[in-house]
C-alpha cells in the first residue's frame, strides 16, 4: 500500500496538514504501508525543512521536469493518492486533510493485510 502525496514547503494547506501526515506515518508504518511524499522543490530546501519541524515521514523530491504519469497528474496541492497492493488508486483527496484519525488509520491497515 502506498500514500503518495504531492506537496510543497511554501503552500499553506499543505503545511496544515504535515503533522498528521507524520503521526500516520508513525502510527501504521510497521503495516506494510508505504510513505512518498514529493514535492518538486531542491533536496537542501525539503531537508532544511524536514529538519526544523522534525518530521520522521520520508520526503523525496522530483525534476520539475519530470511528468508523473497522467494518474497522478494534478494542478492543486497537496494532493494525496491511496494506492492499493494491486496497484489501483483507491483514494484520491484533494486539499489539506486530518490523516491521523482512527478510521482512517484502520482503514489504510485494513488495505495493507
Amino acid at each position: 500500500v502506498i500514500f503518495l502525496n504531492i506537496w510543497a514547503t511554501w503552500c499553506a494547506p499543505c503545511l496544515a496538514e504535515l503533522p498528521s501526515i507524520d503521526r500516520l506515518y508513525k502510527a501504521v508504518k510497521d503495516n506494510n504501508i508505504e510513505f512518498i511524499l514529493i514535492s518538486d522543490e531542491t533536496p537542501m530546501t525539503i531537508q532544511r525543512f524536514s529538519n526544523r519541524k522534525n518530521y520522521t515521514v520520508p520526503f523525496y523530491t522530483i525534476d520539475s521536469a519530470i511528468q508523473l504519469p497522467a494518474m497522478y497528474h494534478t494542478i492543486n496541492i497537496p494532493t494525496t493518492f491511496i494506492i492499493s497492493k494491486q496497484g489501483k488508486i483507491v483514494t484520491k483527496s484533494v486539499g489539506a486533510e486530518k490523516w491521523d484519525e482512527q478510521e482512517f488509520i484502520d482503514y489504510i491497515k485494513q488495505l495493507a493485510e
